[in-house]
């Protein structure tokens, strides 16, 4: 399987980018990439995007925290692990960082509400598994059609009250006394040419799933640029992370 990645940045208004991306075995903010992977049928691979919250810097620091653990998690996992597993091995991850960034919160004035929400998909012993907490998405498209494959974690969202303000989460790591996370493999797997968008929610926030589905059949870091754009010419405010990510090169699977 080859995996291809473009990652994008635009920073709004804000004195600090709170984003942060998490791609193999690098993390990455305010930065232009592209990378290339080719990942064996029994191999490891992990992208993830976080957006940090909190005042003073809590936020970026909370993103780093997060992401950075993540990936020593996946350094030394195993790469034959088997869906129950893989499951336990990010839920602890995401408990064991819940934590760590609610004792961070302690040790300095500024921090309180610190945390930060994630996005994540791993490749792993031949399964793909989607995760996140808060309000960053992971969206599917495939054969000119645009899935959205999570499910905001906000206030707006459980309601159905697009009244309420959209950043306002019922669930992210730190930030509360309680956190979770929601974990699942793809049901239908990965397929050939898919393409797969993570980003944090200065994207959704200000550009629709119309436009996103629009942009999305553009060469990929043209697309990638385009999207992390998008939301300054729309009067955003925020940051925007995107990662895209291409599928190819697929064993060719028996009728």
């Amino acid at each position: 399987m080859i995996l291809e990645l473009a990652i994008s940045s635009s920073r709004g208004p804000l004195p600090v980018n709170e984003d942060m991306v998490l791609a193999g075995d690098e993390l990455l903010r305010d930065q232009f990439v592209s990378r290339r992977f080719e990942l064996d049928a029994g191999g490891k691979f992990m992208v993830a995007v976080a957006d940090g919250l909190g005042g003073g810097g809590a936020g970026d620091l909370a993103s780093a925290t997060a992401l950075g653990r993540l990936r020593d998690v996946v350094q030394r996992m195993p790469a034959d692990l088997d869906p129950d597993e893989a499951r336990m091995v990010i839920s602890d991850w995401a408990a064991e960082t819940h934590a760590a960034l609610r004792a961070l919160a302690l040790e300095a004035p500024g921090r309180e509400g610190m945390g930060t929400t994630v996005v994540g998909l791993l490749f792993c012993n031949g399964h793909v598994y989607r995760f996140h907490a808060g309000d960053s998405r992971l969206y599917r498209y495939r054969q000119a059609s645009l899935e959205r494959l999570t499910a905001d974690h906000s206030l707006r969202n459980e309601t159905g009250d697009a009244r309420v303000a959209s950043n306002l989460l019922t669930n992210c790591l730190g930030g509360a006394d309680t956190s979770w996370l929601e974990f699942a493999e793809l049901a239908e797997g990965v397929a050939q040419h898919d393409r797969y968008l993570l980003c944090s929610d200065g994207l959704h926030d200000c550009v629709s799933d119309a436009v996103i589905g629009a942009v999305l059949p553009a060469e990929r870091e043209v697309a990638a640029s385009t999207l992390a754009g998008a939301p300054l010419t729309t009067g955003g405010h925020d940051n925007c992370s995107i990662l895209l990510l291409d599928v190819s090169g697929l064993a060719a699977q028996e009728p």
